[in-house]
């Protein structure tokens, strides 16, 4: 049993590492458009979009390095993911409840507009950094052998659900709807 804890711990820690890090590094590359994309959402003035952009990239700084680091720092990271990505679904939810056309951003500057799949997306995130955040306490550090074929698992579970869109694109899949 805790040799299982310590598994789903160290697929969901370097899944949430990977997500934030794949997030941090969207947004670094274009600041300016993330900020854009903050004020767009309209759930903050205007006027603090530029500061609450700057603090989201911290803080997602914060839960990849916590993550990084491990240890109690761990539990933190998890908890901030969590905090997080709970906020930004709400976020996303707010912008297809009122039927807004705008980017996600979530990754950096694209092109395509917030759909449910974003929602979905992020709901598997919290799931990781929920488990993370229950079973850290418990879980024994992983080997490095364990930790070399987890990244791979995590890797393309992270690449998976990061283009969920896309995929269900390719199968023709219907996003649910919020009515």
């Amino acid at each position: 049993m805790l040799a299982l804890a310590a598994y789903a711990v160290l697929f969901c820690r370097i899944t949430i590492i990977l997500v934030f890090a794949l997030s941090l590094i969207g947004k670094l590359r274009d600041m300016r458009a993330f900020i854009d994309t903050v004020r767009d959402f309209d759930l903050v003035p205007r006027q603090i979009g530029r500061r609450v952009a700057q603090t989201v990239v911290v803080l997602e700084g914060v839960v990849v390095v916590s993550l990084l680091v491990g240890g109690w720092f761990q539990i933190i990271g998890f908890g901030l993911a969590l905090a997080l990505l709970t906020i930004f679904c709400y976020a996303l939810i707010s912008v297809l409840r009122r039927k807004m056309s705008i980017s996600c951003g979530c990754f950096g500057p694209n092109v395509k507009r917030v759909s449910m799949y974003d929602v979905i997306r992020n709901g598997v995130f919290v799931i990781c950094s929920v488990i993370g955040l229950i079973l850290s306490p418990i879980a024994s550090a992983p080997t490095l052998i364990e930790t070399v074929l987890f990244i791979g698992m995590a890797t393309a579970w992270v690449l998976i659900w990061t283009h969920l869109d896309e995929i269900a694109t390719l199968f023709r899949f219907e996003p649910p709807s919020l009515h």
